[in-house]
Parts: structure tokens; sequence; C-alpha cells
């Protein structure tokens, strides 16, 4: 049986500790998200470069089989490569901005999220300090009235 992690008591005494644990679930699972969203649109993104790398490259072979003289066949294939490439280059581009606009109001969630957790720790963290003071407070109150016990018992000389 494994041994449970210890849990802060401090952590433990805070009555928000659920909303507090929601929070930061709600937080984790956006930033979750968000990184999922941050590969696709490297994906995209590295797509779209590879497709427009192509057309440059497609742009220059055309040119130099202009120059040596290609047939009409063979320019009627070259343009229609290039005119389907620039429709996918087109298409590619809509989804990387649409993927970014995800991105986007994905990354906006996270930041709200982040505010409300770290509101939440900051109740959190004046509690304990409230608490630590009142704890204090009552110590030195007992130790205060231990010692005018002490003082009544002790006999005077």
């Amino acid at each position: 049986m494994t041994p449970r992690p210890r849990k802060d008591p401090e952590e433990e005494k805070f009555r928000l500790k659920t909303v507090l644990d929601y929070r930061r679930k709600v937080r984790d699972g956006l930033r979750q998200d968000l990184a999922g969203i941050r590969h696709t649109l490297d994906e995209a993104e590295g797509r779209l470069y590879v497709l427009e790398e192509l057309r440059e490259k497609s742009m220059g072979e055309l040119e130099t089989r202009q120059t040596e003289g290609m047939t009409a066949p063979e320019a009627g294939i070259f343009y229609t490569f290039l005119h389907e490439l620039q429709k996918e280059i087109g298409r590619q581009r809509v989804k990387v901005g649409q993927i970014q606009g995800q991105f986007d109001v994905k990354r906006d969630e996270v930041l709200k999220a982040e505010t409300d957790a770290r509101m939440m720790e900051s109740l959190h963290a004046r509690d304990v300090r409230v608490r630590r003071k009142d704890e204090s407070r009552k110590e030195q109150r007992q130790m205060d009235e231990a010692g005018r016990r002490r003082s009544r018992e002790l006999p005077m000389v």
C-alpha cells in the first residue's frame, strides 16, 4: 500500500478549499488544451511552410524549363500543378488562421483561469496569515495568563 501524500494542514482548514481546487483543475486543464492547440498550430504552420517552399521550387523549375524549351503539354501540367498548389496554400492559410483564432480564444481563457486561481490562492494565503496571527495571539494570552498565575503562586520574599 502506497502512502498518501501529506496535505498542507493550513490548506485543509481553508473553507474555500473546494473552490481553490476546482479553479486549479480548470486552469491546468485549459493549459493542456492550449498546449494541444499550440501543437496543432505548429503542425499547420509547418505544412504551410512546406507548401510555400514547394511552390517556390516549382516556380524556379518552371522558369528553368521554359528557358531550355518545353512542350505545351509539359507547360500545361506545370501550370495546373502550380494552380492546384496555390489553392492548397490558400486552404492551408485559412486553416492556420482558424487554428490561430482557437489559440487566441483558449489563451484568453487560460489567462482568466489563472487570474481566478491566483485570486483564490491569495485568499488562501491571507486566510493562513490571519489564522497564524490568531494562533499567535492565543499563545501569547496563554503565556501571559500562565505568567500571572505563577507570579501569584510564588512566595513573597
